[in-house]
């Protein structure tokens, strides 16, 4: 064994090992030295030769094979006999019985072991483990020519066992990759091989390899007459009609269809190491079971039958969960509570992985009636059932779409008047850049008689509607998706139904817009996806042109802030507009982080550092102008803080691991300009900022000193005195303002939600010697106090670490 595992072999069949071991006056079958010579292998190797394997052949039942696994330290594997030529009669049989039966006498065996399964080998297709009734049918079925048997076996191979139906040995390999055990794929099975039952022994089933249509079928460049054996050379099976390379070029040929059987297999652990459950249909033609492995759930359905079969499926124990087609990726209808109904064709089956998109925390939570998240009232539950948050109507339209390419998502609340107008121009978008693409739009809307809920919906083409492009035409259906909720969506339930649409539908990329948003064009939506489309980028931050004044809090707060801690260059981390790829949508969808009131209120900073956490590729899109009406810092800013600071320290809180490892921050990629501004001027009352900042750190001077250090809370209190024409609030104070409040709220020393609030005339005061100092900069000259601004809070970065981590002594 050495010499064999020095040169790189990787493991060992022994031959009929039941009979290692000969002892007189026994059948030396069994042997208990068989089993101590098998255990000293398998120590001896395990500990010369780590991860090398020893496989078992032992045409015994199941039972009897059990004792050569030991306690998991005698064989790695065996093989498992009798199974075979169950399935073999199970089809022409059209009776699930025989393979439900041998493996209910099947027992378990230790978690590190494997029963390696197969259709057919390099012997004959044994019958030894049946009974005599059962030898006789496989006989009179598959080798009705004597010269077909031999021993107490059938020498041929799948191909002309099935006559070489198609759908025959596409259903016997599927059974084979969903059973229990590792398959072993025998050469040639995969691309139909025949036999030659006139060789002796064996040697008809093994036969050179047909690569190609050249000499020898490409096995060997000898003479034909020196070759080990023959090669088939029929009209039906000769290796100039079955070969590898030609079905390599076939994309409908048997080997490309295996390829993506193996491949659909592999992307589940379920099928290897998955337990096994069978379902009792009253159709005996039909062989249906579950198997599962952790949270992987995989319903296979096959018809043994060579008609068409209905079968009724006892499912109520998964209610809720959504089959989803696994070749195709096509949604099936949700079970419920009636038994499932499926309609299948002449030896066809179906693998579902079964779905439940309800997370264990989403679930947990269900409350009723109307909530408050982050001060804007929703008339819906916090977390949504399921059977709320996924509708059956809303599965019934996306099961119409199948996969796509680009999904766009919107939420319709409040948008009445502006939904048609997003729409139109969303398929503009559409039809202009993405002609080849499947494309969907998911419109999130409220209430069940929502009144654009027709509008959002139906599949017509843009030019059926009269909408066309100039001289562009469309290749594909553009589909309308409209998910109604009950009451008043909140963000992050809208989000979390986009979401999950886009996870179902396997989009690739997917982009979030606002329907009343006045910079919505057909080239913006395009400049948001083609990143994560074309790029491959996985997460797309918006950048405007934007008035100086506009997005100061941004500018002076979000950025810099997030800049300095999360170690990305994000200008807008909070908007109405971002793009993702798929699989940060099913990253996100499956986090248990619903419930929480900062992913309802403001979803979409948290998505980004969600890729910034999973080391996903982040970038930036220019979407041009962002016309939007300076906002004033009255009493409108506190919920705006709390939406976005509070939101930005939840984040910081969760995301502990990943900005107080970070070093210092790095720029993302930008398509477009970086960012543009312009000199507009702007109508914001100066002298009463300054005034509200004023009587609020008053009002609010307990709850500030509680919050801030000893020292910031004193230079707080001195600039509060300095006359309005005098006022500055410098960048430091600024800085260690923010990091004193972030480092409170973690160590929660007082109400969080206060906290944040507590926050605003700060923020006012700070707007108020923004707009004093820069009342005449350049855009230009703005930019560089930004930089000096994001600087300043990589520099201080340090002081909040030591806060961060500090005991603190949180006062009643």
């Amino acid at each position: 064994m050495k010499f064999w595992l020095n040169l790189g072999v990787d493991g060992f069949r022994l031959d009929a090992v039941a009979y290692l071991v000969e002892r007189e006056g026994t059948l030396c079958e069994n042997l208990p030295e068989t089993h101590a010579i098998i255990r000293e292998l398998r120590k001896r190797l395990d500990l010369a030769y780590p991860g090398a394997m020893l496989l078992a052949e032992a045409n015994q039942w199941p039972a009897d094979v059990r004792a050569y696994f030991g306690d998991g330290d005698e064989f790695h594997a065996a093989f498992h006999f009798p199974l075979m030529p169950r399935m073999f009669m199970a089809v022409k049989l059209e009776d699930r019985k025989p393979i439900i039966e041998i493996l209910d006498q099947t027992p378990e065996i230790p978690e590190s072991c494997q029963w390696f399964i197969f259709l057919r080998n390099h012997d004959e297709l044994t019958l030894e483990m049946v009974t005599d009734v059962e030898r006789d049918y496989m006989y009179d079925e598959y080798a009705t020519d004597k010269t077909m048997r031999i021993n107490r076996g059938i020498r041929r191979r799948l191909a002309p066992m099935m006559d070489n139906d198609r759908r025959q040995i596409e259903l016997l390999n599927g059974l084979l990759m969903s059973m229990p055990g590792t398959p072993i794929v025998y050469y040639g099975d995969e691309i139909g091989m025949g036999d030659n039952i006139y060789l002796g022994d064996r040697n008809g089933v093994r036969t050179p390899m047909q690569w190609n249509s050249a000499l020898n079928a490409g096995f060997s460049l000898a003479d034909p007459e020196r070759l080990y054996a023959p090669v088939i050379s029929n009209a039906v099976y000769g290796y100039q009609a079955v070969n590898a390379d030609s079905q390599k070029r076939s994309e409908h040929s048997l080997l490309r269809w295996m390829k993506s059987l193996l491949q659909v297999r592999n992307a589940f652990q379920v099928f290897s190491r998955g337990t096994i459950q069978f379902l009792n249909p009253s159709n005996h033609r039909v062989l249906a079971y579950m198997r599962q492995f952790g949270e992987e759930t995989v319903l296979v359905v096959n018809n043994l039958s060579s008609s068409a079969q209905a079968v009724e499926l006892d499912v109520q124990r998964y209610k809720g969960y959504i089959p989803i087609e696994m070749f195709g990726r096509n949604l099936f209808p949700r079970f419920g509570n009636s038994p499932y109904l499926l309609t299948l064709g002449p030896y066809q089956f179906y693998w579902f992985q079964l779905r439940r998109i309800c997370s264990s925390g989403a679930c947990r939570q269900h409350v009723h009636g109307s909530s408050r998240l982050f001060g804007v009232e929703s008339e819906v539950s916090r977390v949504l059932a399921e059977d709320v948050f996924l509708s059956d109507d809303l599965l019934r339209q996306l099961m119409s779409v199948g996969e796509v390419d680009l999904l766009v998502g919107m939420s319709s609340l409040h948008a009445a008047n502006t939904v048609s107008h997003a729409l139109d121009e969303i398929e503009e978008s559409f039809q202009r850049n993405f002609v080849r693409q499947r494309v969907v739009i998911v419109n999130v809307g409220g209430g069940d008689n929502d009144e654009d809920s027709a509008r959002a919906k139906g599949h017509d083409n843009l030019a059926e509607k009269g909408v066309r492009v100039p001289g562009i035409t469309s290749l594909r259906t553009s589909h309308r998706v409209a998910a109604n909720v009950p009451g008043s969506p909140s963000p992050g339930i809208a989000l979390r139904t986009i979401l999950a649409a886009a996870d179902l539908l396997r989009a690739r990329a997917c982009a979030v817009v606002s329907p009343a948003a006045s910079n919505l064009t057909p080239d913006s939506v395009a400049n948001l996806l083609r990143p994560v489309y074309r790029e491959k980028f996985d997460f797309v931050a918006p950048l405007y042109t934007r008035n100086k004044y506009q997005g100061l809090l941004a500018r002076n707060l979000l950025y810099p802030m997030s800049r300095a801690l999360f170690g990305w260059g994000i200008r807008e981390l909070f908007s109405e507009e971002w793009a993702f790829s798929g699989r940060l949508a099913a990253l996100c969808l499956n986090q248990d982080v619903w419930h929480e009131e900062a992913i309802q209120a403001r979803p979409e900073a948290w998505m980004a550092i969600s890729a910034m956490a999973s080391d996903f590729r982040c970038c930036q899109a220019f979407l041009g102008e962002k016309s939007q009406a300076t906002k004033g810092l009255g009493r409108d800013i506190v919920e705006v803080l709390r939406q976005t600071v509070g939101t930005l320290f939840w984040c910081l809180e969760t995301r502990q691991s990943l900005w107080l490892d970070s070093g210092r921050s790095q720029s993302v990629p930008t398509f477009g300009p970086a960012h543009e501004l312009t000199s507009d001027p702007t109508d914001l009352d100066r002298h009463r900022i300054f005034e509200m900042f004023r009587s609020g750190v008053t009002e609010l001077e307990p709850i500030l000193s509680s919050i801030l250090d000893p020292e910031t809370h004193s230079e707080i209190k001195s600039i509060v005195s300095l006359e309005e024409g005098k006022f500055r609030f410098k960048s430091g104070l600024w800085v260690r303002t923010l990091y004193d409040f972030a480092a409170s709220y973690h160590h929660a020393v007082i109400n969080r939600d206060h906290l944040v609030q507590a926050l605003a005339p700060l923020y006012r005061g700070m707007t108020y010697s923004f707009l004093a100092e820069h009342s005449d900069s350049s855009p230009a000259e703005m930019e560089t106090a930004s930089e000096t601004l994001c600087g300043e809070f990589e520099l201080q970065k340090p002081y909040l670490m030591e806060r961060w981590k500090a005991k603190v002594e949180v006062k009643s």
